[in-house]
């Protein structure tokens, strides 16, 4: 899941490629794509959440793992 702003997270549909690194494992690229966008935006953030499908055999995405993730062209 990765939280996006409001004005940003309307620009974004399924199946757009993702690709996501972490601070955990420098270096290393974690490619994947939208699955789907929540329809409820968080009044506190101003954010909508979506749901990524990443590739992750090797198990070293967790939850709760903070990520920065590049959708189409743009940095979260």
């Amino acid at each position: 899941m990765v939280d996006l702003p409001e004005l940003q997270a309307y620009a974004v549909a399924p199946g757009v490629p993702v690709r996501a690194t972490t601070a955990a494992h420098p270096g290393q690229v974690f490619e994947g794509k939208v699955q789907t966008i929540l329809p409820q935006v968080n009044s506190n953030t101003r954010t909508l959440q979506a749901r990524l499908t990443m590739q992750n055999t090797d198990r070293r995405l967790l939850p709760g793992l903070f990520v920065k993730v590049e959708l189409a062209g743009n940095t979260q």
